[in-house]
């Protein structure tokens, strides 16, 4: 080889350099090229990418302030007065409970209640306890039913019939007063109005502590 080499005349020699030269000129060229577009091709992507984003954001806003429009529209609500309606049904809820167990379980030697109704009314005065509206219906024992003529009228003195109704309200009483340890601003047992009544006909009215017979 190295006679080979020394045969070459120094012409031959420099156009091979110069070969050389032109195919590393023409792999960079290529290479510039190739480089450029793939610059070109990631700019043009990043810019969809930024403008997708950007309507992205731009709907988003525009949710934003449809959501906050219609929240403006809508009336605003009084916790308060929620809170004092659930009371209220919560309150009546109990009642009717009271009633039920009443109704043929609340018995006295003279009496047995059949029908019960005990309601508060709200107060129409501010910062004042409710009203409290009771009806009970009575029927007779078999020991009474001898001293009952019918139509509410009795056979006994009034002071002993009241006695006898007395027995009934006392007990009913006991079951309201724990009420008071479960709502707030109940009225007192004797400050409400009980009407009595048996088998429907009025006997009489139990209010302010105080039974009065029908026709006092």
């Amino acid at each position: 080889m190295e006679n080979q080499l020394e045969l070459l005349k120094p012409e031959q020699i420099k156009i091979k350099r110069n070969k050389k030269v032109i195919v590393l000129n023409i792999v960079s060229a290529s290479l510039i090229v190739a480089l450029s577009t793939s610059t070109l091709l990631l700019s043009n992507k990043f810019t969809k990418l930024e403008k997708s984003f950007s309507d992205m954001n731009n709907k988003y806003l525009e949710l934003e302030n449809k959501i906050s429009d219609v929240s403006s529209k809508l009336p605003t609500v009084d916790l308060t007065k929620i809170d004092s309606r659930i009371e209220s049904l919560d309150r009546r809820i109990y009642f009717m409970n009271m009633q039920h167990n009443i109704e043929g379980g609340l018995v006295t030697e003279d009496f047995i209640v059949q029908h019960a109704i005990i309601s508060v009314l709200p107060s129409l005065k501010d910062g004042q306890s409710g009203i409290l509206h009771s009806s009970i219906d009575l029927d007779t024992q078999p020991v009474t039913s001898s001293k009952y003529k019918g139509q509410g009228k009795f056979t006994v003195p009034d002071r002993e019939l009241k006695s006898m109704l007395q027995d009934v309200i006392d007990k009913i009483q006991k079951r309201y007063d724990g009420s008071d340890q479960l709502f707030k601003g109940l009225p007192q047992w004797k400050d409400g109005t009980v009407y009595l009544t048996i088998k429907n006909y009025e006997i009489g009215t139990y209010k302010n502590g105080e039974i009065k017979l029908k026709g006092e």
